[in-house]
């Protein structure tokens, strides 16, 4: 496998909670590892949906989806235009785990 390819995105499931996600290195000088949840590429996910959802431990992504070549997240900043037409994602979080018992 090229080096290319490797640093791309990746799709692949949650080990814990097995959800579909989209992981990839976003950024050049200080790069975080982001985890978000891959909806269907109809689905909207307005910017200020996200924005409102969000906290410190669980950032927002806008998602283009181009015609060719792999998806690619871009950060997201106070000043990203609120009418974004692009999919907008929070990092990925399970969901809570159903209590059990053993008896």
């Amino acid at each position: 496998m090229s080096r290319a390819r490797r640093r791309g995105n990746t799709d692949s499931r949650c080990p814990a909670c097995g959800a579909h996600l989209l992981t990839q290195w976003v950024g050049h000088t200080a790069a975080l590892h982001a985890r978000v949840d891959l909806p269907p590429p109809g689905e909207p996910r307005p910017y200020p949906a996200a924005v409102t959802d969000a906290t410190p431990q669980r950032l927002v992504w806008c998602l283009p989806r181009p015609r060719h070549g792999p998806l690619r997240l871009r950060w997201t900043s106070p000043g990203h235009p609120p009418d974004c037409p692009h999919q907008h994602l929070l990092d990925h979080q399970c969901p809570p785990a159903e209590p059990t018992t053993i008896f």
